[in-house]
Formats: C-alpha cells, sequence, structure tokens
C-alpha cells in the first residue's frame, strides 16, 4: 500500500468545548471525511540528542525547527507498518517527509544504524539529519487515547470535578494499548482521591504581592505564609495555657 509521504501545511490548535467540537464537525463533513487512520491510537516516539539539543531548540520558539520521530498508528508491532518522519517548521508552514517501513527495521536504522532496505530522497534527508544530530536516541513516547476512550474520560473528569494524576493516565495508556480500557476502568480509576483533589485554600494576589518582595517566587510567599501562621499558632496556644 503507498501513502503520502510529503505534506505542506499550517497547524493552528485551538482549544474548544465539547459544544464547539460539534459544531466544527458538523462544518467540516461536508467537505471531510476519516482517513483509514481517523479512529486509530496514534504513539509517537520522539528522538533527540542525549543533552536534548532539539527540544531546547524548540523550547526558544526559534523561526525554524525540526524534529524527528517514528509514528504508528495502534499499537507498533514489529511486521507492523510505522512512519519515520522528518517534521521542520518555517515560519508558521509545516514541512513534514516521511517513509514507510516496518517497526523492526525503522528501530534497527534509527538505532542500530543498519541501513534501509529501500533509499529514497527522504530516506537521504533522514540519514543527513542523524548525521548532523550525532547520539540521536528514544527521548519521549508519546500516544493519544482513542477517540472514543477520549469521550469516556471527559466524561468522568466532569462528573468527579477533577483531572488524571500522571500515574493514572500511565495506567490508562497501558490498559488502552492492551485493549482493556473500558468506561468503567475509567470511571473507577477517576473516582479515586488523589493529591490534587484536596482542598486547597486559594488567595488573589493582588491580595498579598505588597506584602512580598519583588524577587519573591510563589513558592518562597507560601512559605513565609505558613511560617506567620505556625508563630501566630503557637502565640495563641501559649496564651491560653
Amino acid at each position: 500500500m503507498s501513502y503520502q509521504d510529503i505534506f505542506k501545511r499550517y497547524e493552528m490548535k485551538y482549544m474548544l468545548t465539547k459544544e464547539q467540537k460539534e459544531l466544527v464537525l458538523q462544518a467540516m463533513a461536508e467537505y471531510m471525511k476519516p482517513d483509514e487512520f481517523g479512529r486509530s491510537t496514534i504513539c509517537n516516539i520522539y528522538f533527540d540528542t542525549p543533552d536534548y539539543q532539539l527540544i531546547r531548540r524548540s523550547l526558544e520558539k526559534p523561526v525554524y525547527k525540526e524534529k524527528l520521530r517514528v509514528r504508528s498508528y495502534g499499537k507498533a508491532k514489529e511486521d507492523g507498518t510505522v512512519f519515520v518522519e522528518l517534521k521542520k517548521k518555517y515560519k508558521g508552514v509545516v514541512y513534514k517527509r516521511r517513509i514507510s517501513t516496518s517497526e523492526k527495521e525503522a528501530m534497527a536504522y534509527l538505532i542500530q544504524g543498519e541501513e534501509l532496505s529501500k533509499q529514497s530522497q527522504i530516506t537521504d534527508e533522514i540519514s543527513y539529519f542523524k548525521q548532523m544530530y550525532q547520539g540521536l536516541q528514544p527521548a519521549v513516547y508519546l500516544s493519544y487515547l482513542s477517540r472514543q476512550e477520549q469521550l469516556w474520560l471527559v466524561e468522568a473528569m466532569e462528573a468527579n470535578d477533577c483531572t488524571p494524576s500522571v500515574s493514572q493516565a500511565l495506567q490508562m495508556k497501558a490498559e488502552s494499548a492492551a485493549g482493556k480500557l473500558t468506561q468503567d476502568s475509567i470511571t473507577a480509576l477517576m473516582c479515586k482521591e488523589k493529591a490534587n483533589q484536596k482542598e486547597r485554600l486559594k488567595i488573589p494576589m493582588d491580595r498579598i504581592r505588597k506584602y512580598f518582595p519583588a524577587s519573591y517566587t510563589n513558592a518562597q510567599m507560601e512559605e513565609e505564609i505558613v511560617k506567620m501562621c505556625e508563630l501566630r499558632y503557637r502565640k495563641r496556644t501559649s496564651r491560653e495555657r
């Protein structure tokens, strides 16, 4: 099967409510249709140098930046198809060039330095990228739940007024990859109390900022407030004795 291997596009990202999302989908329906990967769980492995040169460069918001990743639609298998993608962005325009190969061959090429069975202009560009950034290695694994799993998660988040912790997110990813993630398992997981669900006291910054040096961070201000409360508590309890 042949796949598109060259892309040039703008990537604009927006935060939408569920209602806005539905309106966007309705407007798109007349002009677009899901491709064969439309309902897949997308999995990515991003490569970087030992000193994380690529991500550090990206965080500087340069005019030009580039990255290398391996992407699969669904859980990757050794003999399954993955895409080795060279992605570049220049002045807001995204250029992506990719090759399709097996997961086994892709990892042998990127990690062990073996040659690919098929050569092309794009493989030459990826090989040049590897030479430019010495010591490339897997740095970040990023995947997305399926559309149905995301809908279940949003429903559970709204019902429990919370968001998943890192450990919960990792557990859901593992269950999703194993085909065991269900609406019931998401609901049960999100019902568990987490540190980020504990009651918190919020004080508007404009009420307290003037009482601290301008150089103080939020953590330093919090520490000073706790110390003052402890001092006041000790004075009060000593008078009551």
